[in-house]
């Protein structure tokens, strides 16, 4: 019945759209989009639970987007943002129906809140109101993201179906980095010199659907939810599929040429060896696969790539491994970004130092982008200091308690064979993305900060679905031994 009643509200809505887009003459991709944002809105109603997927599937698409021009920046709503209102409408109607608790189940959301109370308290002193206010809305729709992807994921079966989400997601993403050497659309629709809408292929380093460090990001997820199912696949077919989506996915991180994601991937797997007893032994045999697959998919991809690890290890001679003409004459600081980003958090932290107010309460929401004209901070732990001072600072620090000792205390417990290979995939995925790249990369109030709220809310989620299933079988040790 709730497929019919899907059904047919999609085909009302694509004959309306289809009649509104005749009658305005939209392009023909902003009329694929809104019909595309219509049936996403009429899915998340009726199938909440089967949209929330689907939005795993999309999380890392920035195209197309719709962009506004709050004081002369730029800023941008994503696929996800579109679909959170529904999508939070139509959870908020299957819970009332079921009777459900709407609670995300894990105590990191109030240290969220708390951190998005403090920007909106910082937006009093913003440098730039609306722009500060975009930021302000940005993290507060982050940290309602965070609520339904934590709230929705229980058992270890969520969990499942998550890894298949973000594997569907990563192959997606992989093919629009490669095709993007290839195609390079760039159309706009502007209705006024405010807003408009773009569809945009990344390809300055290649990113496809979106920024290549943030397409590397999701890579990093997809790849570790590839190795998750892998580890419980029972076919030969099932086992081959996903090793070549995951060595596809490997191959689209190479293309991005993002060294943060890789030497993250690397620590993260790294680490899940270190701390699983039961992996250590495969730790020499894992390690040689993956260098050997990484050279490989390096070779035939970017060879120049090696240049960029080398120039991040301190290299400052010529360049190997580049072969494109004028190439050789490129600047270590183009090539390597690394300069570029301690020159933009050197700018922020001179602007900070001459107020005390800055220093203690940071530069508000959209302040550092105003101050420095960057995208965003570039990295994870910084940018609590410069939207928040050191009030920021000392709220980071109860966060890191909070999922270093969660993590410790569900490590030091058995996992059921069933739970593990999710949890130390995922556990490998928040490592690299939060614990280094995130030095490097993401954000909390920009308009990719998304990324950062998706591994806060993996982490948070396989930590509730972890901690359940010890306590249940607490339980049962002690039912079981009350009986004799």
């Amino acid at each position: 019945m709730r497929l019919r009643c899907v059904l047919g509200i999609l085909l009302a809505a694509g004959v309306v759209l289809c009649l509104a887009g005749v009658f305005l003459s939209l392009p023909w991709w902003v009329f694929a989009a809104v019909t595309a944002g219509a049936g996403g809105t009429a899915v998340s109603l009726v199938r909440p639970r089967l949209a929330w997927g689907c939005l795993v599937a999309l999380y890392f698409v920035a195209t197309p987007s719709i962009f506004f021009r709050p004081d002369g920046l730029l800023a941008s709503i994503f696929v996800p943002h579109v679909l959170l209102l529904p999508l939070l409408l139509g959870s908020f109607l299957q819970a009332v129906a079921r009777r459900e608790s709407l609670s995300a189940g894990s105590s990191l959301l109030p240290l969220l809140l708390l951190v998005l109370g403090l920007h909106g308290l910082a937006w009093f002193w913003a440098p730039t109101p609306e722009f500060g206010l975009f930021n302000v809305g940005a993290m507060a729709a982050n940290v309602l993201l965070f609520w339904g992807l934590v709230h929705h994921i229980r058992t270890v079966a969520d969990l499942r179906q998550l890894c298949w989400a973000l594997f569907v997601g990563g192959i997606v993403c992989a093919a629009g980095v490669t095709a993007s050497q290839w195609w390079e659309p760039d159309w706009k629709y502007t209705p006024s010199a405010y807003w408009g809408m773009g569809f945009t292929f990344f390809v300055g380093r290649n990113g496809g659907f979106v920024a290549s460090n943030h397409a590397a990001a999701y890579l990093v997820a997809a790849g570790c939810a590839a190795a998750a199912l892998r580890q419980e696949a029972r076919s030969w077919q099932a086992r081959l599929g996903l090793l070549l989506g995951g060595g596809f996915m490997l191959f689209g991180i190479v293309l991005t040429q993002s060294r943060g994601a890789l030497l993250g991937l690397f620590a993260g797997a790294f680490a899940v060896f270190a701390l699983n007893a039961r992996l250590r032994h495969r730790f020499l045999r894992h390690t040689m696969s993956f260098l050997v697959l990484v050279l490989c998919c390096v070779a035939v991809a970017q060879p120049g790539y090696l240049d960029r690890l080398l120039i991040g290890f301190g290299y400052t001679g010529d360049l190997i491994f580049a072969d494109k003409p004028g190439e050789e004459e490129e600047s270590q600081e183009n090539l390597s970004g690394i300069s570029a980003r301690f020159r933009m958090w050197r700018d922020g932290l001179d602007a900070m130092q001459q107020d005390p107010v800055t220093f203690l309460g940071g530069l508000g929401p959209g302040g550092f982008v105003t101050i420095t004209k960057e995208p965003e901070v570039h990295s994870f732990w910084l940018t609590f200091f410069f939207d928040l001072g050191l009030a920021g600072v000392v709220v980071q620090i109860f966060i890191w308690i909070w999922l270093i000792s969660q993590f410790k205390s569900v490590i030091m417990k058995p996992i059921s064979p069933e739970l593990a290979p999710f949890f130390w995939a995922m556990l490998a995925a928040c490592l690299a993305e939060l614990g280094v790249h995130g030095l490097i990369d993401h954000d909390l109030t920009s308009m990719v900060s998304r990324f950062s709220f998706l591994f806060l809310a993996l982490a948070a989620a396989i930590i509730k679905v972890a901690t359940r299933e010890q306590q249940e079988g607490h339980r049962a040790c002690v039912q079981r031994d009350s009986s004799f």
